[in-house]
């Protein structure tokens, strides 16, 4: 029977659980998978049923409603067009007067209509929910309006998608104000519908009107979240929710929004891993996140230098170290500059070991940068990088002369002479050094 069929425990298959192959056991189990929204369960257990009775009309049902909840819209058609051919193949008495083929045809009709709509086969559509509303006798009165209304609704998708073809066409040709217009006009008929919402935000993000494109991109977003938002994981086709991602990032990055733009970058590269836009423009958001983040580290530590909180500077002057190594942008006078405040800290924490220690590695540094960089250097810069190094030598000689290693302190501090002959602070500390000596 095409309602049930159940397999026959045999002497042979003794061993066998006969439960796994009873189409009605299968079925029953998928029923159970469902509803804990177990889809891919669900659709093992009902596709297992099928193998063993494809005539198991129930379990063709359950199993097309599944692939809707999967996002599988031409599977499910398949499966409720083999229901249909199936029931429409009986006597027309057997047909018409058993309940549950009645039943069964209601809900192909209802259900195909769902997906033809899915698809955008709006006329299939309507005529599938048109012929479920014939079912009075299957429907109660609440279903049959909500089955109306589903049939408005695609109709006036469909008059607000023949608006939308002209509006394309204008775009196409760069006529963006002629298709706004018309887009308008769309979403005066059909609200809803992203893909007119979407082009909206297109055409105001081509306009760097970026407020407005971030308020059209994000009404069609959530549009396409409410979709089915349980099964939103097996969406395959993510290229509307891309496009719209990236217009939407750019629009908060064009307005310094970063942070904004980041999540909506790592979204979209999430939903396609390779979009080689998109991760330069991630890219482009996470230097810029990287030195806004280095900024407001920099300003607390010298907040803290200021108010003569050294402990509370250095912290704040090693997180700036370490987002710097973090980034790999390599060495800049910004960092060397980091670290030179960094070794003041140390100085008035009188951890003189510490000081010697960051004073060679960064004199170390500044040689590097120097090699590096010096053809390429401004005169400020190279003044800037001078003082610097002048800085670090006078505290490297002040750091030895407080362990007693004199004659280091002085080697160092007519180092800093050497490139700073009119200091009279380096003259005084120097004279100083070698008296006491």
């Amino acid at each position: 029977m095409p309602k049930s069929k159940k397999i026959d425990k045999k002497k042979d298959t003794v061993y066998i659980d006969v439960e796994d192959k009873d189409p009605v056991w299968l079925k029953d189990k998928g029923d159970h998978f469902y509803k804990r929204n177990d889809y891919h369960s669900a659709l093992n257990a009902y596709s297992k049923a099928l193998e063993f009775d494809k005539e198991f009309l129930m379990g063709r049902l359950n199993r097309a409603t599944t692939w809707l909840r999967v996002r599988c819209f031409e599977n499910a058609v398949e499966d409720l067009n083999d229901i249909e051919t199936f029931i429409m193949n009986l006597k027309e008495d057997e047909r018409d007067n058993d309940d549950f083929y009645q039943r069964m045809l209601a809900r192909t009709f209802l259900r195909r209509g769902a997906g033809y709509a899915w698809l955008s086969k709006f006329d299939l559509a309507v005529e599938n929910l048109t012929e479920a509303q014939k079912y009075k006798n299957v429907f109660n009165e609440r279903e049959l309006i909500e089955i109306s209304n589903d049939v408005d609704r695609i109709k006036v998708r469909q008059k607000s998608l023949s608006l939308k073809t002209d509006g394309d066409l204008q775009f196409a040709n760069s006529n963006l104000d002629e298709a706004a217009e018309l887009y308008r006009e769309c979403l005066e008929i059909d609200p809803l519908n992203e893909y007119v919402l979407a082009n909206m935000g297109l055409i105001y993000l081509m306009k760097q009107d970026h407020a407005q494109c971030i308020e059209y991109s994000t009404k069609s977003l959530e549009i396409l979240n409410g979709f089915l938002d349980d099964t939103k994981s097996f969406q395959k086709d993510h290229r509307l929710e891309v496009k719209i991602l990236m217009r939407r990032g750019k629009s908060y990055e064009a307005l310094g929004e970063s942070e904004k733009a980041k999540q909506d970058l790592d979204q979209a590269l999430l939903l396609e891993p390779q979009n080689g836009e998109a991760k330069v423009i991630q890219k482009r958001v996470q230097d810029k996140l990287d030195v806004q983040a280095f900024d407001e580290l920099n300003k607390q530590a010298v907040e803290y230098q200021k108010q003569l909180n050294w402990a509370g500077a250095l912290e704040y002057y090693d997180k700036c170290i370490k987002l710097q190594t973090s980034r790999s942008k390599g060495l800049t006078i910004d960092t060397i500059a980091i670290y030179v405040n960094k070794i003041a800290c140390l100085l008035s924490l009188e951890k003189f070991d510490k000081v010697v220690s960051e004073c060679n590695d960064t004199l170390r540094l500044i040689r590097n940068h120097r090699n590096r960089f010096e053809e390429k250097q401004t005169v400020e810069e190279k003044k800037r990088l001078l003082q610097m190094e002048i800085r670090v030598s006078v505290r490297r000689g002040n750091a030895l002369a407080k362990l007693n290693r004199v004659s280091e302190a002085v080697q160092e501090y007519e180092r800093a002479l050497k490139m700073d002959p009119a200091n009279e602070g380096i003259k005084r500390d120097l004279e100083t050094l070698k008296k006491g000596n």
